[in-house]
């Protein structure tokens, strides 16, 4: 195979190269224009076209790298393909491959796999598919599977836990514990945070829903538009439609309600086009159909 080296740095030369680190020499190991140093933990590559086989060194600087790689730590350059089984990546491009151990600091992936237990701390993962653990960064494209604790995810398909930062468009499956939500499809329990716009099918524990079409379980929190079918335990309803289901408890602060069966709570002002009472207290009984209003099988009890 192809080894020109360039140069010798550190106090390092071949002959001693070949005693301390005689995988550079190996076979299966191809490279070209080389500038090879050595600090007190292992082998440095200050530059190098790595064609072919398994780098073991402790620390790559730049360069452009085809292979294994089962170093240390990655400073900067372009892996191109293959696998990376390192400790540590500093920063440069992901061209293409598969990431599978080590921790991802920053720098940017543009294709592949990004696989468990691998875990990213930082950086922009432009397209492709992770499967681990995310800290911080943006994920600008491709499929996730995993556990989110911050960043922002600008469009692709979740599947997952999330726990904070800002999701802006996509395909949502999972648990959300806190966040923006800004557009997009959501399927799973909600916890906390802001849902700005989309539709969303689930439970929903708390937060702040600003419109969208809504179609689960609802404990509590703040409804301000959009269009809600389905079961209405607690909490504010501000505005939209209440298209069907049943409504427990709270407060219907405006809007319109086209079928419900409601059990408690009050309402304050709004359209009631259907709807079978069974307790509660109106406020303002203005814009009710005075139908509604004297039919007994609709409104078993009323307290104004």
């Amino acid at each position: 195979m192809e080894q020109m080296i360039s140069a010798w740095k550190d106090n390092l030369t071949e002959e001693i190269a070949r005693v301390k680190y005689p995988w550079l020499f190996d076979t299966s190991v191809s490279y070209n224009n080389a500038v090879f140093g050595e600090n007190n933990i292992g082998l440095i590559v200050y530059y190098a076209e790595w064609l072919s086989g398994e780098f073991k060194g402790d620390i790559w600087l730049e360069g452009s790298f085809n292979g294994v790689f089962s170093g240390n730590n990655w400073h900067a350059g372009r892996f191109m393909d293959g696998t990376f089984q390192g400790v540590t990546w500093h920063g440069g491009e992901f061209v293409k491959g598969n990431f599978i151990k080590g921790n991802f600091l920053s720098g940017r992936f543009l294709s592949g796999k990004f696989l468990s237990p691998a875990y990213w701390t930082k950086g922009d993962f432009e397209s492709g598919s992770f499967e681990g653990s995310w800290y911080s960064g943006t994920f600008k494209g491709g499929s996730f599977k995993g556990d989110w604790h911050q960043g922002v995810f600008e469009t692709g398909t979740f599947e997952g836990k999330w726990g904070g930062g800002l999701f802006r468009s996509g395909t949502f499956k999972g648990s959300w514990h806190n966040g923006v939500f800004e557009s997009g499809s959501f399927i799973g329990d909600w916890e906390e945070g802001m849902f700005k716009s989309g539709t969303f099918k689930g439970i929903w524990g708390d937060g702040h829903f600003r419109n969208g079409t809504f179609d689960g379980t609802w404990n509590n929190g703040r409804f301000s538009d959009g269009v809600f079918d389905g079961i209405w335990y607690q909490g504010h309803f501000h505005g939209g439609i209440f298209n069907s289901g049943t409504w427990v408890d709270g407060i219907f602060l405006g809007g319109t309600i086209n079928s419900c069966n409601w059990k408690n709570g009050k309402f304050n002002s709004g359209i009631i086009n259907d709807i079978l009472w069974e307790d509660g207290m109106i406020v303002d009984n203005s814009q009710l159909k005075p139908e509604l209003l004297n039919d007994k099988t609709k409104f078993l009890k009323i307290r104004k």
